[in-house]
């Protein structure tokens, strides 16, 4: 094969290519991965071929999966545990609790009179609107549903979340 003025090179033909998941397997089982972490991975591939379009990536293997909801400045976070899957609203890695709780005031309202969510003390590492999907998640025979659910509440959180606050201290920017 040759182009434009370049030296000849070889041309090979690709036999056989492995494929993403067979390298994250391997890695996986090479690593000694946990029965937990595997269970996890498994039901995040399950929630990403049922959902494709929510961003959650095959191979995936950790308790929850955040998506930043831009326009807020928050997390939405959705998480699989051994007997529920829950969302959640969160800040950026590494915020303190309090400031991501002065800045989710401004949805309060909303979340309450919209989806019936109570935003409520929050959790020490910043964890606010907690609404729970209690379930045997090791029967696989639950997690058809329970990705429903968790794909359902993303769009219900992300309906509140993406229209501008409703009023907060933190977004309140008027002189007084």
């Amino acid at each position: 094969m040759k182009i434009g003025d370049s030296p000849l090179v070889p041309v090979f033909e690709v036999l056989e290519r492995p494929s993403a998941w067979d390298r994250k397997l391997r890695t996986a089982v090479d690593k000694g991965e946990s029965e937990l972490t595997r269970f996890r991975r498994e039901f995040w591939n399950h929630y990403a071929n049922q959902y494709p379009n929510d961003g959650v990536p095959v191979g995936y293997g950790a308790s929850s999966w955040w998506l930043w909801i831009e326009s807020a400045a928050l997390n939405l976070s959705i998480y699989v545990a051994q007997n529920e899957g829950g969302v959640s609203v969160r800040g950026r890695s590494g915020e303190l609790a309090e400031e991501v709780g002065e800045r989710i005031q401004g949805w309060r309202q909303g979340l309450h009179d919209e989806l019936g969510i109570d935003i409520g003390e929050g959790t020490s590492w910043g964890s606010y609107a907690n609404n729970h999907y209690p379930a045997d998640t090791r029967d696989r025979g639950n997690w058809p549903a329970m990705a429903d659910w968790l794909h359902n509440k993303i769009a219900d959180y992300r309906r509140v979340l993406e229209k501008p606050p409703t009023s907060s201290a933190s977004n309140d920017t008027s002189d007084e």
